[in-house]
């Protein structure tokens, strides 16, 4: 039996968040080439797994399981917030560290997420809004069959953040106490990272959109240093935001184009029973998100304003 704990957010990233903004190829270098982004396949990833102890140091979770009907296995998994059916709220603090991201590649040419910290603190994500669930727009299983779970809230109007609706909505609990909030964010200092030639470039679209792709395995490594340098609360949500930069696995060429991920681990240079974990362990869930330019995947017109991982 495969099991396989994975502390994150539910849909997310997001709360892998991926936020419209308008830009466009206005004063960029000669050295940055031209890419055409037809054919990209954007979408979400999981990164990174622990199998935390019960009285783990981090955020807010419950664990369930499944069984899976096409072979007869039972899947664990660990979902953020209070067990639905205790219809309990929960609000997991969260944190914006924005991204400067620097191509070698470009001569030193960068793309700055400092400046889209606040869309992002004032976007869906954290304000409360109200939402209508449509007729006809629900999720399907692999059969074509409509998930009875969403069969009532679909009819149903509702008010909150966007990933709160979004699991009430999963586990048919719209109108109910059951809550996954997230806390209004505090934003840190601007990170540089500096990508090395052959590890990622800068490049224009095919509509004169200037966007980045870096190496996933390489930018993986990267964000757990990010996490470590800012010694980010175990508690706590840290969102990594890049402006228009997008990982793909450069030893293949292909799987284009990561615009967000989630994971867990434990943080770097951290382990069991330490001090800043008062005798627990600590256990880190993060996630990656790219605030996007719509229109910078063609004809993809869903990459254009806030996006969850399903």
């Amino acid at each position: 039996m495969h099991q396989r704990l994975t502390l994150a957010l539910a849909l997310l990233a997001a709360v892998a968040a991926v936020v419209a903004v308008t830009a466009s190829a206005a004063g960029t270098k000669p050295a940055i080439p031209q890419r055409d982004t037809t054919g990209d396949t954007p979408g979400f990833e999981e990164q990174g797994g622990v199998t935390p102890l019960a009285d783990a140091k981090t955020i807010e979770h419950w664990t369930g399981s499944y069984v899976d009907g096409s072979n007869g296995q039972t899947y664990t998994f660990t979902m953020a917030g209070k067990k639905p059916s205790l219809n309990q709220s929960s609000t997991t603090p969260a944190d914006i560290i924005p991204v400067r991201v620097v191509f070698d590649a470009n001569a030193g040419y960068a793309l700055d997420a400092t400046s889209k910290a606040d869309a992002v603190e004032d976007s869906p994500l954290f304000s409360d809004n109200n939402y209508t669930y449509v007729p006809g727009h629900t999720s399907l299983d692999k059969d074509g069959n409509e998930y009875a779970n969403f069969t009532r809230a679909r009819l149903t109007p509702d008010s909150g953040q966007l990933e709160d609706i979004t699991m009430r909505a999963q586990f048919n609990k719209v109108g109910t106490g059951y809550h996954v909030k997230l806390g209004q964010p505090t934003v840190y200092p601007t990170v540089t990272l500096d990508v090395p030639q052959g590890k990622g470039s800068a490049f224009v679209s095919g509509r004169g959109i200037v966007y980045g792709l870096v190496d996933s395995g390489w930018f993986s490594a990267q964000m757990m240093n990010i996490l470590g340098s800012n010694q980010i609360d175990s508690t706590h949500l840290p969102i990594v935001l890049t402006d228009n930069v997008m990982l793909f696995d450069a030893k293949t060429g292909g799987n284009c184009c990561t615009i967000g991920y989630h994971g867990a681990a434990i943080p770097v240079g951290v382990g069991a029973g330490s001090t800043n974990g008062e005798g627990k362990q600590q256990v880190q869930t993060f996630v990656f998100s790219a605030y996007s330019t719509p229109g910078l995947f063609g004809g993809t017109d869903y990459i254009a304003d806030i996006h969850a991982q399903p």
